[in-house]
């Protein structure tokens, strides 16, 4: 199958021989006394040069590199500058450029124009906030990780074969970074993070939890299963096509995403694979076969992984237990408490600052004084790591209460509006396609399932690692405007001897104008 895509700024050829000049120049400031930048100068250069050479498959690198969270590991485990996330995100300006050159329009319709309003709402949020800078620096990570994030990666993905690659890329990173947890699990090698892309939470070593809930790279086991519950959809549309090898490559790659999930232990996690599940067999997206290779699986990990089977059914008796008084029943459970108590504190925040919020990041600031007043259980102090025995500064633990916390009821509003037109622009993508684009249609079909399922969970988190979340926006900007180009057949001409891995079935090359 030929793939559509720009040509060629520079020849493999040439591109080669960038790199072996710039290996050469690093290797020289290595013996000069400066190995560290010279490495990462050299590295840096020689992507560049091969991003110029290949264009095409600068999106679906930075998209693996961005969902295995290889900046955040960077900065944490081997000090590289904070600023390698924006370095990694601007790449994607190469095929953009490339595209750009091939006679292609940018494009700055959804879901560019909410986002910038809803930085619009984050930057009134901080000039006015009480304490700007803690908002400031929670803002400028938006306008790269969110607003420049989303620019580029609408106008990158500009035909079917490279969206395609790009939702390869995030199944075949959450393969990584699932398959890395049950290797831990299995060798019980908890203590060892693996490079920084398999944490356990402290918790566990210091006596906490009983059990070590396996965090990936993020270091916190919800967070974690917020980002491989949207790959499952993905991992199930690539069952739908393709040859027999690549079929058994999408079942391996989707259950070890599902073995991360498990044992991650959470139980949001478990309830988003539960509704996702439902909606698949609603849209009729999943075959009686895929849904029992599903749901033998989840069997397993529940005989196999016990403590997660408990968690899974105290999911009931937790939620009526929340707002018991501590030790008024055994099925008040400790952490749903706490959860809402942090959501009424967030209430209680919009009630006294509902227009701009309190700024964006700085809501933890207000916990204290808000849980306080609500006369409900608190967590006082931070009770493991570096910062034990401070003052606990807790998240709202709702990404919509927290939003409307930070950056107000107008913030709020934009939010959800980018929600809501993600949802009814992909159904439309879905209806647009289903008989001219099978392909494009079951990828909308993908993307409002991996959406929902990340909001199901949102449910119970904050926006923290947004990044992850302006991916899937980016992403579903990307389908509906390839749903909706009007010359369909006006791709350019493909590069000689360039193929594709499918998704589902003949993929269908479709430019965007």
């Amino acid at each position: 199958m030929i793939a559509a895509a720009p040509a060629r700024p520079l020849g493999g050829g040439q591109a080669t021989l960038g790199a072996a000049l710039l290996a050469a120049v690093a290797a020289g400031a290595s013996i000069a006394g400066v190995p560290l930048a010279a490495l990462i100068v050299g590295l840096g250069l020689a992507a560049v040069a091969a991003g110029l050479a290949f264009p095409q498959y600068v999106t679906p690198a930075v998209i693996f590199l961005l969902f295995l969270d290889v900046p955040g590991v960077a900065v944490r485990e081997y000090d590289a500058p904070a600023s390698v996330a924006a370095l990694i995100i601007v790449a994607l300006a190469i095929p953009v450029a490339a595209e750009t050159l091939n006679g292609r329009r940018l494009h700055f319709g959804w879901p560019i124009g909410l986002v910038a309003v809803f930085m619009v709402s984050q930057l009134a949020s901080t000039v006015t906030s009480r304490e700007v800078d803690v908002a400031f620096e929670n803002f400028v990570p938006f306008l790269f990780e969110a607003l420049l994030l989303c620019v580029l990666i609408v106008n990158a993905v500009r035909s079917v074969a490279t969206l395609e690659r790009v939702l390869w890329a995030l199944l075949l990173a959450g393969a990584c970074l699932g398959g890395l947890s049950v290797l831990q699990q299995v060798t019980g090698t908890y203590d060892r993070p693996y490079g920084g892309f398999a944490v356990v939470p402290i918790e566990f070593f210091r006596g906490v939890e009983s059990q070590a809930r396996l965090s990936g790279p993020l270091g916190d086991p919800n967070y974690y299963a917020q980002i491989l519950v949207p790959i499952i959809p993905i991992g199930l549309i690539a069952l739908r096509g393709g040859s027999r090898r690549l079929r058994l490559v999408a079942i391996g790659a989707t259950l070890a995403v599902l073995g991360g999930l498990v044992l991650s232990y959470s139980r949001g996690g478990a309830l988003a694979l539960v509704l996702m599940l439902g909606l698949a067999m609603a849209f009729r997206y999943v075959k009686g076969s895929q849904v029992l290779v599903i749901a033998l699986a989840v069997v397993v990990a529940l005989a196999v992984v016990p403590d997660y089977r408990e968690r899974v059914a105290s999911i009931g008796s937790s939620l009526t237990g929340a707002t018991e008084e501590k030790g008024s029943s055994e099925a008040a459970d400790q952490a749903v408490r706490g959860r809402a108590g942090e959501m009424a504190a967030a209430a209680l925040v919009v009630a006294d600052h509902p227009l701009l919020g309190v700024g964006p990041g700085v809501f933890p600031s207000y916990y204290q004084q808000y849980i306080k007043r609500l006369g409900l259980e608190a967590h006082t102090s931070v009770r493991v790591g570096p910062d034990r025995g401070d003052e606990a500064k807790r998240e709202a633990h709702n990404m919509f209460l927290s939003a409307a916390a930070e950056v107000g009821l107008a913030g709020l509003a934009v939010f959800l509006a980018i929600l809501v037109t993600a949802f009814a622009g992909l159904a439309r993508a879905r209806r647009r396609c289903r008989d001219s684009d099978p392909t494009l249609a079951g990828i909308a079909t993908a993307m409002i399932i991996a959406l929902a399922g990340y909001v199901i969970t949102g449910m119970f988190l904050t926006l923290a690692f947004e990044r992850y979340f302006w991916v899937l926006i980016g992403i579903c900007g990307a389908v509906m405007k390839l749903a909706s180009a009007p010359a369909r057949d006006a791709a350019p001409q493909p590069i000689r001897g360039e193929r594709i891995i499918p998704i589902q079935g003949r993929s269908a090359d479709v430019a965007g104008t």
